[in-house]
Order: structure tokens, then C-alpha cells, then sequence
């Protein structure tokens, strides 16, 4: 399986966004707890189905404006085997949620005004409930710039000026890493002592928008609290910004331009935002925080480096307790307190396992999930079975696509399989492992007749029994028992 791809499957699921949210001390619904959850203009009908299909026990509606696209999509719905998914035509059927997501970016043409997708979520949402939105913070990269220094020159006296100057050269490493003439510039006014000139530069005439603070002042005032973001690593400084602007963003962590000023300092153009919705239950018990989840990697123990490199900051995953935490989560899915209860995590303190986990997650190695594998004793290897409706579709499916995207139960969203797995999977589910050679071979040699095709999926231009032999027994012995732990095959 394939991290990054999960990542993204996933990053709209329920169980990653009450994890974020938990980041910021909001109480997450417990494990298993019934839930109602639904997107605005949902664009991607398979992609939704799949986060249906992994969350059984939460109930999926999809507001689509066009009654034949809602149609077509409650069809997919039947053949894909997916009861707890609905597809509505407005909103006056939803009932009270506790998500709610919005993805401008997918409806770009026909874009629902913030105030009202404010009022939307405030009236919508239970309390704590989560919001997410994404959507373009800013036309270019230059607006960054010209918005930061548009909401603080103007104020500054001559002194305050010139420190600017330095915060904004410290701030925008990455900005003008790509602009050695933005960056001579600024240089220049900093050796001269000439901030205005600067600042004069970067005036066009019309006024920058940021969309990031924009949104904060209409959501702030229906009662939505900034939640995080749903891209885990950008809710810490140290992995998402470079060490020169860190200091600085920690100074200004309670001003309302914030967020503004950090889009700068990470050259962000487009934010997926979670917010809460008031009144908020929030703790500081990690327990309550932290207890519900469970976690896993999908990476090889073998393929997991000893250190990560991020803006500069080097995690050291040779420290303790990571080797010991990876490699049980390479293993299986398993929660904090499985961790603090097995041998190799005995010694280790509450805090230290809780803040190993999040580093975990936020690189990228581990990802919040929703449940454990529920398998039996033994798995039925000789002929397996898909653990839902949604994946079973891909029995008489034609494998096209670098990636094939299926339901995951415990992860609790989409796992991304590649097309070499998928062709894997689907001849032992169509004839069960004795059979699977000759399941194999005829899809093999259609995908030969694409050249371009058979390079990305296969690598194999001549199909023999020999090559689906060996290509069955890599990935069966790579892979056979994480699409167990994963849910993917039920055991």
C-alpha cells in the first residue's frame, strides 16, 4: 500500500478530523458512537462512497444541486453496495450533523458565499460539532507578501519599520528562495535603511486579499472556532515553517493575523480548515483525547527511515521509544494504551507515548485510524472475501489506473492500493489462490496491449504463467495480511 495515497484518501474521513481537532483540546466523539455526516457540492461520488463504506456506523449525506447527477450517484450507491450514503438536493434533508464539509475548490463555479456557508454550518452542526472547509486563500504567492506587509506597514513608525523589514526576510525564506529579484530588493532596503521603498514596491494599487483572514471574520462571529488544519503537519510550527520564521510566528500566535501571516511564511495558496462549533466541549485529559484512536503504518518496517528532515528540524527516530512504537505499528493498528500495556512500552511514560504518536502522525509515518482488525484466529487465505459491498465491486472491475481506491473499516476512510495489488486481489477473489494463475493471465495481457499502461501497472510486456506466478507470490507475501488489518479482505 501506498502512504502518501492513503493520506490523501483519508483526509477527509471522520476519524482524521476528530483527531486534529483533538490537537486543540476538543473532545472527540467516542469510537463506534453513531454519527451524521455530509458534504456540500459533492463533486466525487466514488470518493464519498468509499468514506461511507468505512464508517458503518455513521450515516453519509451528499447535498448535490442537480437531481440526474444525485440520480446517477444514488445508483452508484445501489451497485456499490453502500446502504448508510444518501444523496439529497439541498439541505432541508439533513438532519443535525456532526460533520460537515465544503470543498470550494471542487465547486469553483458555483461557489457558496462564506457568510452563508457560516450560517450553513452553525445551524447544521450539534455542538462541537466539525467543519471543514477548503479553499484558495490567495490568487498567487505574491498576494502573501503584499497582504502582510498591506495590514502592517501602514501602522509602523521608523523604528518598527526597519525591524519589519528583517521579520519579513526571516518570514518569507521560501518566498524569496524562488525571487532573487524580489530578494535584492529587500536586502537593499534593509542595507539602506529604506523600509518604505519597500513596502512602496509592493503596492500595485489594488488591495490583497487574503481569503484566510476573510474567512475568519465572517466564521468568528456565527460562533466557529479554528479547529486546525486537516493536513496534520501543517499544525506545527516546527515541520510546516522554516526555523528562521518559527520564533517570529510564536510571538504573534495570538494576533488575528495569525494565519495570514503564517500562509506567508509557508507559501500557502490553499487551506483546508477545521472549525468547531460552539458551545465547545474541550478537555485537557489526553486520555479523553487520545484513548479513542487507534493508529497504524502502512509503510515496511524495512522502508521507514532512522531520521526525517522537515524545514531544517531533524527527527530522530532511533530515539526512544520510536523503534519500539514502530514497530508494533507496522504490525497491526493499535491504540496508546496497547502501546503503555505490551512489553516494549512498559517503561514508557503516558506523555512520552502520546507525544511519540502525534510526531508519528504528523511525519507522515503512522495515521489516525478508527477501529482494530476484528479478524478470527485464521484468516481464509485460500479463497478470501472483500469485507464490504464497495470493495467487492472491483471483482468484475477493469483495473485502468495507476491506483485503485477501496474502503478501509479500521482506517475509517480510503486506502489507495496500487494497480499491481489490485490486479493481485482481484484474481484470487475471482477463483480463490489455486486458481489465481489463470485468473490472472487474461488481465495481464489486456493491460499488455497499452505499452504505456503495462509500464506503470505491470512492468510485464510478455504475460506467461511463469510472470503471474511471481507476480501473485511477491505482492500476496508483501501484502496478504495488511489487506486483513486494514479491513480491505474479511477475515
Amino acid at each position: 500500500m501506498n502512504r502518501t495515497s492513503l493520506v490523501a484518501a483519508a483526509d477527509l474521513a471522520p476519524v482524521r478530523l476528530s483527531y486534529v481537532a483533538a490537537l486543540r483540546g476538543v473532545t472527540p466523539r467516542l469510537a463506534g458512537t453513531s454519527f451524521a455526516y455530509a458534504q456540500l457540492g459533492c463533486s466525487n461520488a466514488e470518493a464519498f462512497l468509499c468514506i461511507a463504506a468505512s464508517n458503518p456506523e455513521g450515516t453519509f449525506f451528499a447535498v448535490i444541486e442537480d437531481e440526474a447527477a444525485a440520480a446517477a450517484a444514488r445508483n452508484m450507491a445501489k451497485a456499490r453496495k453502500v446502504d448508510n450514503a444518501f444523496f439529497v438536493v439541498g439541505i432541508g434533508e439533513l438532519p443535525k450533523l456532526e460533520y460537515l464539509v465544503y470543498d470550494e475548490t471542487d465547486n469553483a463555479n458555483n461557489k457558496i458565499p462564506r457568510k452563508e456557508l457560516a450560517s450553513m454550518a452553525s445551524t447544521l452542526l450539534r455542538p462541537s460539532g466539525l467543519f471543514v472547509y477548503r479553499y484558495k486563500a490567495y490568487e498567487n504567492a505574491d498576494d502573501t507578501l503584499r497582504f502582510v506587509v498591506s495590514e502592517f506597514a501602514p501602522e509602523m513608525n521608523a523604528q518598527q519599520a526597519t525591524t519589519f523589514l528583517h521579520e519579513i526576510k526571516a518570514l518569507g525564506a521560501l518566498y524569496f528562495e524562488g525571487r532573487p529579484i524580489a530578494k535584492a530588493a529587500l536586502d537593499n532596503a534593509i542595507k539602506q535603511n529604506i523600509p518604505d521603498q519597500f513596502f512602496a514596491a509592493c503596492n500595485t494599487g489594488e488591495k490583497p486579499v487574503s481569503h484566510t483572514f476573510d474567512t475568519m471574520v465572517d466564521f468568528v462571529p456565527a460562533g466557529l472556532s479554528y479547529a486546525g488544519d486537516a493536513n496534520i503537519a501543517c499544525n506545527y510550527l516546527e515541520l510546516s515553517v522554516p526555523a528562521l520564521a518559527q520564533d517570529i510566528l510564536l510571538k504573534c500566535r495570538e494576533n488575528m493575523l495569525y494565519e495570514a501571516i503564517k500562509d506567508f511564511a509557508m507559501q500557502r495558496l490553499e487551506r483546508c480548515d477545521i472549525w468547531c462549533c460552539a458551545p465547545i466541549n474541550q478537555t485537557a485529559n489526553m486520555v479523553a483525547l487520545y484513548g479513542g484512536f487507534t493508529f497504524g503504518s502502512t509503510i515496511p518496517r524495512n522502508q521507514i527511515p532512522e531520521t526525517i528532515e522537515a524545514c531544517g528540524k531533524t527527527v530522530n527516530l532511533r530515539l526512544s521509544p520510536f523503534p519500539a512504537l514502530i514497530d508494533l505499528l507496522t504490525t497491526l493498528p493499535l491504540s496508546i494504551g496497547d502501546f503503555l500495556e505490551h512489553p516494549t512500552g512498559a517503561m514508557v511514560s503516558p506523555p512520552d507515548a502520546v507525544g511519540a504518536m502525534q510526531v508519528l502522525v504528523a511525519t507522515g509515518i503512522a495515521c489516525p485510524m478508527r477501529s482494530y482488525y476484528q479478524g478470527q484466529d485464521q484468516a481464509e487465505l485460500t479463497h478470501p472475501k472483500w469485507a464490504n459491498g464497495f470493495n467487492s465491486h472491483l471483482t468484475n472491475a477493469s483495473v485502468t489506473t495507476q491506483e485503485v481506491l477501496l474502503a478501509s473499516p479500521v482506517v475509517g476512510g480510503g486506502v489507495s492500493v496500487s494497480a499491481r495489488d489490485a490486479l493481485v486481489i482481484q484474481a484470487i477473489s475471482r477463483a480463490g489462490m489455486a486458481d489465481s494463475i489463470a485468473a490472472l493471465l487474461p488481465e495481464l495481457a489486456r493491460v499488455a496491449k497499452d505499452p504505456a499502461l503495462s509500464a506503470k501497472v505491470t512492468g510485464i510486456a510478455e504475460p506467461t504463467a511463469e510472470a503471474a506466478h511471481n507476480m501473485i507470490d511477491e505482492v500476496v507475501t508483501r501484502s496478504l495480511i495488511q489487506w486483513y488489518a486494514y479491513g480491505l479482505l474479511a477475515a
